[in-house]
């Protein structure tokens, strides 16, 4: 815990090391401050460097030198001027999109270096899916728990206690004979003594009759262990308090014939009481000081209470409350505003979470969530809402309890383990089953590039382009978009080494479709000689008739050569169309 120096919006740290975000500072009561600082030379008061929503820490005693701490989850980044959410690395895990995994409270799923999912709880939660708050029914007596990084949940208590979790009471056993009271303003108990006892704890005994009487009255104990006074003329009362006729009221007593009255109360016979509508607002006033002091209720301030603290306090129809445990006020805020002051304006872009659509009717801002959160801002997910996982089905009980019903060959609360002996009764969806030598019952799946997950169920842009391809992801797969000279699902081709092959098997179509047309050429040419031959010769033949079946025979042949001519020709040409 870090104590505020400055006054009103200007805090000096002069320790820092480990200071990041706003939340981490504990800020002490205004009268503990130290203001050693001209306020016109502390620039987080003079240019207020800071954006809205952050907290401007000078860190040098002359105000010049400072940081802006932005709300926890946020860092400031200075080139920007800007408080950005920050990416963290936890354990060697990263952020992705490929997380299926429901973490509760705004914790974000995260795949650890063994790619497997894991929740990594935002401050003030934990648990394997971020179940556990940290501040629930931790401190008591009203405490308020806030956490503060690296030290976990503090309580911060009201005045009357003390302890870790605002256990103690303060004025247990303190005040031995006597009442104790809590001072709201400083915190500190102390005790109001019983007759006869004093002491810091009104432990010890006194002498009931030392001082009791005055004006020089004798005191004596009674029967009944009280004190009595006898006194001497002309002072008179039960302690010798009044002078004859003079009576002195409200606890003063006569001296020299004129009332000495005690603190509060004035008069010649201290019967006016200085408390009597002094104090506004249901203030109360404390008469232990010679001028009457107020302490005022929550929601007022000023020597006499006479100052509402809410006025003008919140900007942009802001609800001004107080905080139960130190009576410090905020702002809440409409739902077109944020800030401390409720005095930055919210833009749709800020406003809906999870994915939730807004949209704006007059000042005011409103979300339609998407499918499975709810809420004002669709900050809160449905209980079955990602719950379960490798798309089981889920049910909710009579009490509202998510359970999963699982596909087949898995189990465990959310369908994240294997209780399949064999790989016939598991289905790996984008990859293959893989049964392990040293242990026959223990399976697991082998994913394909681009899917994992325990049954490979899963999309994923991890290690899936490559080449320089870039990935992003749809609903049911990644997709790669290849640079300049690659394609293919996963841009694991250049087109160079393919327009290289590509041309290298053109030549050779061509090579084979030319051999083959010049070889059926010379097969006609041959036997259109064989035919011209026989028919310039065909009447050399010694038989007539013989001749004459010759002559026939040839006729067939020449029509026979002409429809094979043609039919080649064609069937030639169509095959180097289709190859070339």
């Amino acid at each position: 815990m870090i104590s505020k120096y400055g006054n009103e919006s200007v805090q000096t740290l002069l320790e820092h090391d480990q200071i990041f975000h706003s939340g981490a500072l504990v800020v002490f009561h205004p009268s503990k401050q130290l203001l050693s600082v001209d306020d016109e030379k502390i620039v987080c008061k003079t240019a207020k460097p800071c954006p809205p929503g952050a907290l401007c820490v000078t860190l040098d005693r002359v105000g010049r030198a400072f940081t802006c701490l932005c709300p926890n989850d946020m860092f400031f980044d200075r080139g920007t001027g800007r408080c950005d959410f920050e990416y963290q690395e936890v354990n060697n895990a990263t952020q992705t999109d490929d997380c299926t995994l429901r973490c509760l409270n705004d914790g974000k799923c995260v795949l650890n270096v063994n790619r497997e999912q894991i929740c990594h709880c935002k401050s003030g939660y934990s648990g394997d899916r971020c179940q556990n708050d940290l501040c629930y029914m931790r401190c008591l007596n009203n405490g308020e728990c806030r956490i503060f990084e690296p030290f976990g949940p503090i309580c911060l208590c009201p005045a009357e206690y003390d302890g870790n979790r605002c256990e103690r009471y303060k004025c247990t056993g303190l005040c031995e004979h006597g009442t104790c009271f809590v001072d709201k303003i400083t915190g500190n108990p102390s005790c109001r003594c019983m007759s006869g006892w004093t002491g810091e704890k009104c432990d010890v005994r006194v002498d009931i009759c030392n001082d009791y009487c005055f004006n020089n009255g004798k005191c004596q104990i009674q029967w009944n262990h009280q004190p009595i006074c006898f006194c001497t003329p002309p002072y008179h009362g039960d302690r010798c308090r009044h002078c004859g006729s003079l009576q002195c009221f409200n606890g003063g007593h006569c001296a020299q014939n004129r009332c000495q009255c005690k603190p509060g109360y004035s008069g010649t016979d201290c019967g006016q009481d200085l408390c009597d509508d002094f104090c506004k607002n249901g203030g109360e006033c404390l008469r232990n000081e010679s001028t009457p002091r107020c302490i005022c209720p929550t929601w007022f301030a000023g020597d006499r209470c006479m100052e509402n603290r809410c006025d003008g306090y919140c900007k942009n129809g802001g609800t001004c409350k107080a905080s139960d445990v130190d009576s410090s006020l905020y702002c809440v805020c409409p739902t077109a505003y944020t800030g401390k002051l409720c005095e930055t304006p919210l833009t749709c872009e800020q406003y809906c979470y999870n994915g939730g659509t807004c949209f704006k009717e007059g000042d005011d801002l409103f979300c339609k969530c998407a499918r499975g959160y709810f809420g004002e801002r669709c900050a809160t997910a449905l209980p079955c809402h990602r719950y379960c996982a490798n798309n089981a089905s889920c049910s909710l009980s009579a009490q509202g309890i998510p359970s999963c019903q699982c596909t087949r060959g898995l189990t465990g609360t959310n369908c994240m383990q294997f209780y399949a002996k064999s790989c016939e009764e598991v289905n790996c969806h984008h990859g293959y089953c893989k049964q392990h030598s040293d242990d026959v019952n223990r399976i697991t799946c082998a994913c394909k590039p681009g899917w994992f997950g325990i049954v490979c169920n899963l999309p994923t842009c991890h290690l899936f382009c490559l080449n320089g391809g870039t990935c992003r992801m749809l609903p049911q797969e990644a997709v790669c978009s290849c640079p300049p000279g690659t394609g293919g699902n996963r841009c694991e081709y250049k087109l160079f080494d393919l327009a290289t092959s590509y041309a290298a098997q053109r030549r050779h179509v061509v090579t084979t479709a030319v051999v083959v047309s010049l070889f059926l050429i010379f097969l006609l040419g041959s036997f259109s000689g064989f035919v011209l031959f026989f028919r310039n010769n065909r009447y050399d033949v010694g038989y007539t008739v013989m001749g004459a079946v010759v002559s026939i025979l040839i006729s067939d042949c020449e029509i026979y050569l002409v429809y094979f001519v043609h039919i080649l020709l064609l069937q030639t040409v169509s095959i180097s169309r289709k190859l070339l």
